[in-house]
C-alpha cells in the first residue's frame, strides 16, 4: 500500500535503538538469518502459471501489490491507471474497482488496499483521509468513512481495528504526534500508537506495495531499513522476529543521520553504500521470502521455516536456480503461497523457456497480453 512513490520518516529507524535497550523487558526476540547458500528452487518450490485474460476493461498497467483469497486475484494499481483488478486463479477476468474522481462515492488517490476475508470487504484508502469500503464478491460500493487520520499504510484486523502508518505522524495525539504507528477501533477511538519519529526525510527506498501484513490470522508491520519485524496484537505492537543475512547489513542510525542532514537526500548515499537499502517481505506457511536491494542489485532470499535451511541468490544466481528462462519478482502472498509477475524481457522464443508449463502459456501469448502471474508454493519435506 506504500510503495517506491511513498515517502517514509526515516527517524523511524531509530526504534532499534530503543528496542535492543528493552529486550528484557520484551523477552528474546528470535533471528531469521539467510545465509549465503546456494539451492536449484526447481527442487524446493512448485509454480502455477496465470495467464490473465486481457480485454479492453482487464488491462492492467502496474500491479503495485497482490492478495490472493479464496481462489480470486485482487491485483491494485496505483502507480497508473489507479484501480482494483479482480481474476480468479485461471486468469479469468472478473470485474474491478475503477472511482477515481472528485465524489463523494469515489477516491482522489489510492495509497492502498486490504482485502479482509474476515468482513468479505475490500478496503480502499484514499490519500484525501477516506476509506471506502467495497463487496469482496462483486466489489460494489458498500460504505465510505472519512478518517482523522492520514495514512500511508495500513491494515484492518480482524478485531475491526485499523493499523495506520504515516510518515507524518498523528496531529491528534498531541505531544506524543511522531509516531509511525497508530491502532484505533472502528469509530477511530485510539487504542494505542509506537515507532517515535523524532524527525522526518521526504525520500523512500521501498520495495513493497505494502509493509503491514496478515499470516494466520496474526498481523505484521516492518520498515525496509530496520531489520526487526513487529507482531500487531489487540491493543499493542510487540517485537516478532529480526532478520538477518550473512554478508549484508542492515545501515546504521548513525550512517542514515548523516545521510540525511539538512534533508539531504539519504537515498543517494545509501545506494552507494556496503549497506542493504530497501527489503521486501513475504511469508506463507512453509517460508519466508525477502527481496532485498543491495549496491543498487537485486537480492532473493528464502528461509525454510521445516528445515531451518537458508538460501541467498543475487539476480544471476536466481535466474540460473529457477531454469525459466524469466524472472518472477513477488507481489504478495497468502497463507500458502507467494504471488509472482513474470518477467519475460529477454525471451525471444517460446521454445527458449525449459519449464513445459510456462512454455505452454507463453506459446499462446500476444505481445500485447496482460501480465502473466506465477503462484509459487514452497515443497514441505516429507
Amino acid at each position: 500500500m506504500k510503495a517506491t512513490h511513498l515517502s517514509i520518516g526515516l527517524g523511524f529507524i531509530l526504534l532499534l535503538a530503543s528496542c535492543m535497550q528493552d529486550k528484557a523487558k520484551n523477552g528474546d526476540v528470535k533471528t531469521i538469518l539467510f545465509e549465503d547458500k546456494y539451492a536449484d528452487l526447481t527442487e524446493k518450490m512448485d509454480f502455477q502459471f496465470i495467464q490473465l485474460e486481457t480485454n479492453d476493461e482487464s488491462l492492467i498497467s502496474m500491479i503495485s501489490s497482490a492478495q490472493l483469497i479464496d481462489d480470486k486475484l485482487y491485483l491494485l494499481d496505483v502507480y497508473k491507471k489507479q484501480e482494483v483488478l479482480v481474476f480468479d486463479t485461471t486468469g479469468r477476468y472478473i470485474t474491478k474497482i475503477a472511482a477515481k474522481g472528485n465524489g463523494p462515492k469515489e477516491y482522489v488517490s489510492l495509497s492502498g488496499m486490504y482485502v479482509n476475508p474476515e468482513s468479505k470487504e475490500i478496503v480502499l484508502a484514499d490519500y484525501k483521509n477516506k476509506f471506502l469500503f467495497y463487496d469482496m464478491d462483486s466489489c460494489h460500493l458498500k460504505r465510505t468513512l472519512h478518517s482523522s487520520f492520514c495514512t500511508y499504510d495500513f491494515i484492518q484486523t480482524d478485531e475491526n481495528r485499523f493499523v495506520y502508518t504515516s510518515i507524518k505522524g498523528f496531529e491528534q495525539l498531541g505531544k506524543n504526534k511522531k509516531q509511525y504507528v497508530l491502532i484505533t477501533d472502528s469509530t477511530e477511538k485510539v487504542i494505542n500508537y509506537g515507532f517515535p519519529l523524532p524527525f522526518f526525510t521526504p525520500y523512500s527506498t521501498s520495495l513493497s506495495g505494502t509493509e503491514c501484513y496478515c499470516f494466520d490470522n496474526q498481523y505484521f508491520v516492518y520498515y525496509h531499513l530496520v531489520p526487526d519485524v513487529y507482531q500487531i496484537k489487540s491493543d499493542k505492537i510487540v517485537p516478532a522476529y529480526r532478520l538477518a543475512f550473512e554478508s549484508m547489513e542492515f545501515p546504521p542510525v548513525d550512517f542514515l543521520q548523516r545521510a540525511s542532514e539538512n534533508k539531504r537526500d539519504y537515498t543517494i548515499d545509501l545506494e552507494q553504500s556496503d549497506y542493504i537499502s530497501a527489503y521486501a517481505l513475504f511469508e506463507t506457511k512453509e517460508v519466508y521470502m525477502a527481496y532485498l536491494m543491495h549496491k543498487r542489485m537485486p537480492v532473493i532470499a528464502f528461509y525454510d521455516k521445516q528445515t531451518q535451511e537458508s538460501y541467498t541468490f543475487d539476480l544471476k544466481a536466481y535466474y540460473k536456480s529457477l531454469q525459466l528462462n524469466a524472472l518472477l519478482f513477488p507481489l504478495g502472498a497468502s497463507d500458502e503461497y507467494i504471488i509472482f509477475k513474470i518477467n519475460l524481457d529477454d525471451v525471444e522464443s517460446p521454445n527458449e523457456i525449459k519449464n513445459p508449463e510456462l512454455r505452454k502459456v507463453v506459446e499462446n501469448r500476444k505481445e500485447d497480453d496482460n501480465y502473466i502471474i506465477a503462484l509459487g508454493k514452497w515443497k514441505r519435506n516429507s
